[in-house]
């Protein structure tokens, strides 16, 4: 949709701020879209909001259970924070999700 794309642009142009702002709206307009929700979780990471970043995540995969790289950004994020089981449980779940995370 347009506020995607709009966000996506914001995002290429290092408008974070705005690019995050647009995201909101986009979910709270679309929030099944889980290419939208993975975006956004990124910018969260980046702005260092690491429990909305999760929680992007989250949702990504819960609409997608096939969205691989949501599992890879949680289980670093895991990894990171020293929960090395559930960084392993999320980095076999991407494994599984697709060749290309492999």
């Amino acid at each position: 949709d347009a506020l995607f794309t709009l966000g996506l642009i914001l995002s290429e142009q290092g408008k974070d701020k705005e690019s995050i702002a647009v995201y909101k709206k986009s979910v709270q307009l679309n929030g099944e879209d889980a290419e939208l929700c993975y975006n956004l979780g990124i910018k969260f990471g980046e702005q260092g909001d690491t429990k909305g970043e999760l929680a992007m995540y989250k949702k990504t995969v819960s609409i997608d259970p096939n969205f691989g790289g949501a599992y890879i950004n949680m289980g670093t994020i895991l990894a990171d924070n020293g929960d090395l089981a559930s960084a392993e449980v999320m980095f076999l779940k991407a494994i599984q999700c697709s060749e290309e995370v492999r």
